[in-house]
């Protein structure tokens, strides 16, 4: 009788501590192993159930720092900062390779860099179209106009100079 309760409790033990592991909680693995090895010294079953608890803690691990290399990428191309987002994704893949998060973060880094940069293309054809616009043409004098020939004036030179910003806008399309 005394056998099979002893037997009983090793298997309570081995199930408690699996169940614990199969819900990602090692302190409860732990806590269910010490207090049976405690109990029942020198049972082989303890050195298999102190392996499962050292694999799952070191998988959960591995899943907490992807984790938080995943957010670090992330926040660093929400702040559009391209540079420390392929310094993180570097550093998490010589650290966790192998992962396929990295495939997904690199073409979210190449997509946001691609957005930027067409971005950084717009705003520098709005300022050379605002240039085109906005030149002076010395050979009228201001002065000796009247306001609606100046009004005239202006946007004659308007006209004059919207054909080549359209063609830089259509050259930039």
């Amino acid at each position: 009788q005394q056998s099979l309760r002893h037997q009983a409790d090793i298997a309570a033990a081995q199930d408690g501590v699996r169940q614990a592991l199969a819900r990602d909680d090692v302190r409860r693995a732990v806590a269910v192993w010490v207090g049976a090895r405690a109990k029942y010294p020198g049972e082989a079953v303890w050195t298999t159930l102190e392996e499962e608890i050292n694999a799952r803690e070191a998988v959960l691990k591995r899943q907490a720092g992807i984790s938080a290399a995943e957010k670090g990428v992330r926040e660093a191309l929400s702040r559009d900062d391209i540079r420390q987002a392929v310094a993180a994704l570097m550093a998490a893949r010589a650290r966790y390779a192998g992962e396929p998060a990295w495939a997904t973060l690199e073409a979210e880094i190449n997509a946001r860099q691609a957005v930027l940069k067409r971005q950084y293309e717009i705003a520098s054809i709005a300022e050379s179209v605002r240039r085109w616009l906005n030149l002076d043409h010395p050979k009228d004098d201001p002065e000796a106009m009247s306001g609606a020939q100046k009004r005239g004036a202006l946007l004659s030179r308007r006209l004059n100079d919207l054909p080549s910003a359209m063609a830089e806008l259509a050259a930039a399309r």
